[in-house]
């Protein structure tokens, strides 16, 4: 799962990420630098390509 900054410090917050930067089966990706400041629009951009 590819999340920004923000969600991650919220995740991190709320203990729902763990030292692993795993939630469950999810292996938790963080991208810095978004193009966008709407996380909708974030979603549809390939992290590779930033």
């Amino acid at each position: 799962m590819f999340i920004d900054e923000e969600t991650e410090a919220y995740m991190r917050n709320s203990s729902a990420l763990d030292y692993r930067m795993k939630v469950g089966l999810w292996r938790i990706i963080v991208v810095h630098n978004v193009p966008y400041t709407d996380s909708r629009r974030n979603g549809k951009v390939c992290p590779l390509c930033l």
